[in-house]
């Protein structure tokens, strides 16, 4: 496999960036968290110059969801802030029910990213459609679609034909963001120049997020290629370490950065 040419080091823009430190509670934690604590934390994460937030997972129920709206409409953040709720397929229904009971709130359903993992879960019986469908139903209109990779192989054509597979897959059912999941933690950079490359070359115009588990010999490298790229969504966890030791070489390489929009 060759690498694409025309990597890019400057007049592009990595336009957004989205925390999931409040994704769940006690994920990475030997204690609960307060809701009034992740609110807190929010509205600091807000104060520092973030905008988009995931905000819960699964089947727990969206009180910091419900928190944020309110916060908003009282003022306490900044207008353009919102929300992502992750939806897994094996557990959607509960979600959907916790969402369904917040119908006088469609406005704020509107406006969040509902975000799909394991989609292949129960494909056969079209378990996703039946998702997605469910939550149109109730006004959510924005979708994000999670494809899990392991890439401790690389990528073969015919891995890289299923994953293109998928992205078709959730671009037939309405999905306009597509997250590219380094499931096991086993990207290379080479790998990841090659398959981030391929991808917006054969799907222009399209938003891609890459989520790499950065647990190698490779923190910096792995979440750099795919900016340089065009990829143009990074997501992270606060402290923004991550985050931070990416950003400080790319707005290096950026000075002289415009936003795509």
């Amino acid at each position: 496999m060759t690498a694409e040419s025309g990597i890019r080091y400057r007049d592009y823009s990595v336009p957004y960036l989205v925390d999931e430190t409040l994704r769940e509670g006690i994920e990475r934690t030997a204690f609960p968290i307060s809701v009034d604590a992740k609110v807190a934390l929010l509205k600091s994460m807000a104060a520092a110059g973030l905008r988009d937030f995931v905000v819960g997972c699964g089947p727990e129920e969206p009180l910091v969801w419900d928190r944020l709206h309110q916060a908003r409409e009282a003022h306490e953040l900044p207008a353009d802030t919102r929300a992502t709720f992750i939806i897994l397929l094996n557990c959607w229904e509960t979600a959907f029910a916790n969402f369904q009971s917040r119908q006088q709130h469609r406005q704020w359903i509107a406006d969040t990213v509902f975000s799909f993992g394991m989609i292949t879960y129960r494909q056969g019986k079209r378990e996703f459609e039946r998702a997605i469908e469910a939550f149109r139903s109730i006004g959510a209109v924005r979708f994000k679609a999670s494809v899990l990779n392991n890439f401790r192989q690389g990528v073969s054509e015919q891995r890289y034909g299923e994953i293109c597979r998928q992205i078709d897959w959730a671009a037939s059912l309405g999905v306009e963001i597509i997250r590219i999941n380094d499931s096991v933690g086993s990207l290379q950079p080479h790998v990841t120049q090659w398959l981030c490359s391929k991808l917006v070359k054969d799907y222009p115009g399209w938003c891609f997020a890459c989520m790499p588990i950065t647990t190698t010999d490779w923190p910096l490298p792995i979440p750099c290629k795919p900016f340089t790229r065009a990829f143009r969504w990074l997501k992270g966890r606060s402290p923004v370490l991550a985050i931070d030791r990416v950003l400080r070489p790319w707005n290096k390489w950026s000075s002289c950065a415009r936003p795509i929009i």
